[in-house]
């Protein structure tokens, strides 16, 4: 699987998001058990290791304002003009030009985004934290251009994924305690299907919606302020007419989510930025189509000369995000979707030619082959391909996972190597420019508490079926108390799960929870909930 950051997810779905914290303290573990778990997630994640030892006492409030600190030496005036012009014709497309001025404006200036979040409807706690922690390095200054969350989202997920992106999520109060419930756009059925490409939702899939929400009405799943809280929600984000007017799913998630996230936060709109979701994998195909497959530029030489290629596969085979060429993971550079064909499949460089597995897709490694795949969508770039181009040969400055600190970091050496072999020295001096380890998808900072006194990391509706007048205040409360090894520690059993094949785990770390950590550390003690689950 080559988006990462799906393993924490599946994991923190398990315990964090759908698993109670509860407040009853528990005998605590000793605190050797906890510097030994510690210890064998960070000597795999030593990127991670480097962030916590360097910045991990820094309160979340104070770490976010790294953030916009970027490095101007990274990139040229005129490749930065490049992309953002690509940005801006993509966000102008679905979000009108008074937004995409700013966000031209913004990125003038301050030329980062986030890459964090997968494509789908802003629900899921990971995401809405990324871009909460995005939002608290922002200058309370009025006249500031930065109005903006810019998200390059990617795509290149399956609808099966844990962040649920072919609907919404929510919890409600149920006779058994908390619940998590769900609102489909679409049927399992699309589930192995990527996110990339796909048939827009219909007033047909509406009124399915409509219809499970009188269900759960009925059925007493939601009580009448839930059900009439969303049902408000669905008409006025969901079914008007230029949404459902797309072909595409993505387009209608750019939109809908621009609307949502101002949504959650109720009559204080005004107090938090915008959120810009620009779809990662079209915008980087567009930018291959108009500068780079037919120009001639270290990318295209990377796609096209083979003196390249060897290196490309000398490098960065190994490498988290890209490909394993032993073992037969990831893809090279590009993913395929054949035509008729509902899944994604990898492709695999046999001399000039990209091939699938079974043999049955092929294209050819010319401009002109590519640019067609690209244009009839039967290809699309890959994570590696995607930052190759916007990190290293555009210089922009992309906010990530606990993973993408590691891979990112990981691919700008070996880019480096790579531009030395070549005596490019001028992308080696802008590619150790680069800031690569900028973490924000792993802090949670808006809890939700239930009527067992329970906490939870609370999902983007929660916000908005519970918040109230004092949920931001709350929120940037807790990004004052909380530190950075607050946010991350109870974190470690998870990526622990992650990092460690269960043949190579031990059971006495395995055994260790979220909850223990908390209760150690008494890191419950500085977290505030933002809403009350009733």
């Amino acid at each position: 699987m080559e988006v990462t950051t799906s393993s924490l997810i599946n994991s923190q779905t398990n315990t964090k998001f759908k698993t109670i914290k509860h407040s009853i303290r528990r005998d605590p573990i000793a605190k050797d058990n906890f510097k030994a778990l510690q210890q064998a997630v960070l000597s795999r994640k030593p990127i991670l290791r480097e962030i916590l030892e360097k910045r991990g006492q820094k309160t979340l409030a104070e770490y976010s304002r790294d953030y916009i600190d970027v490095n101007h030496g990274s990139y040229l005036p005129e490749r930065q003009n490049q992309l953002i012009s690509a940005i801006t014709y993509e966000v102008e497309r679905t979000l009108g030009g008074d937004v995409a001025r700013s966000v031209s404006g913004q990125l003038k200036k301050y030329f980062f985004v986030s890459t964090a979040d997968h494509f789908g409807p802003i629900c899921h706690p990971f995401f809405v934290n990324s871009n909460l922690m995005v939002s608290a390095g922002y200058p309370s200054d009025p006249d500031s251009v930065l109005r903006n969350i810019v998200v390059l989202s990617c795509s290149n997920i399956s609808f099966d994924n844990s962040s649920f992106p072919r609907g919404l999520s929510f919890h409600t109060v149920a006779p058994d305690g908390l619940r998590l419930e769900q609102l489909p756009f679409f049927p399992r059925s699309v589930r192995p299907c990527p996110v990339f490409n796909f048939r827009a939702f219909t007033a047909q899939s509406i009124q399915n919606i409509e219809k499970t929400l009188a269900d759960f009405l009925r059925k007493g799943v939601v009580n009448k302020h839930v059900y009439e809280r969303l049902s408000a929600l669905i008409s006025s984000v969901y079914s008007q007419r230029d949404v459902l007017e797309y072909a595409y799913f993505n387009d209608q998630v750019v939109k809908t989510n621009f609307a949502l996230w101002k949504e959650f936060f109720n009559g204080q709109k005004d107090e938090l930025p915008n959120l810009v979701y620009v779809e990662q994998e079209t915008l980087v195909a567009n930018l291959l189509q108009a500068h780079h497959l037919s120009q001639d530029t270290i990318i295209s030489r990377i796609l096209f000369k083979d003196e390249y290629r060897t290196l490309v596969e000398k490098y960065f085979d190994g490498i988290m995000g890209g490909f394993t060429l032993a073992t037969k993971t990831g893809t090279y550079l590009f993913w395929a979707l054949p035509p008729g064909r509902k899944y994604r499949e990898q492709l695999w460089r046999q001399g000039n030619v990209l091939s699938t597995s079974d043999g049955t897709y092929k294209v050819e490694l010319t401009p002109e082959s590519i640019a067609a795949a690209l244009l009839a969508k039967e290809i699309f770039p890959s994570t590696l391909l995607s930052f190759l181009l916007l990190a290293f040969h555009y210089g922009l400055k992309l906010l990530g996972g606990f993973n993408q600190v590691n891979y990112l970091t990981f691919m700008k050496e070996a880019f480096i190597k790579l531009a030395t072999d070549i005596g490019d020295m001028e992308s080696v001096r802008r590619s150790e420019l680069l800031q690569t380890k900028e973490l924000i998808d792993a802090p949670t900072v808006a809890f939700a508490r239930g009527p067992k006194n329970e906490l939870i990391p609370a999902t983007g509706l929660d916000l908005y079926l519970y918040g109230n007048g004092e949920t931001v205040p709350a929120l940037r409360r807790t990004m004052l108390n909380l530190t950075l090894d607050d946010a991350l520690e109870p974190l470690l059993p998870d990526i622990y799960r992650v990092v460690y094949p269960e043949p190579e785990r031990q059971q006495f770390l395995s055994s260790i929870t979220a909850e223990d950590i908390t209760c150690l550390l008494r890191i419950d003690a500085k977290e505030e909930p933002c809403v009350i689950i009733h």
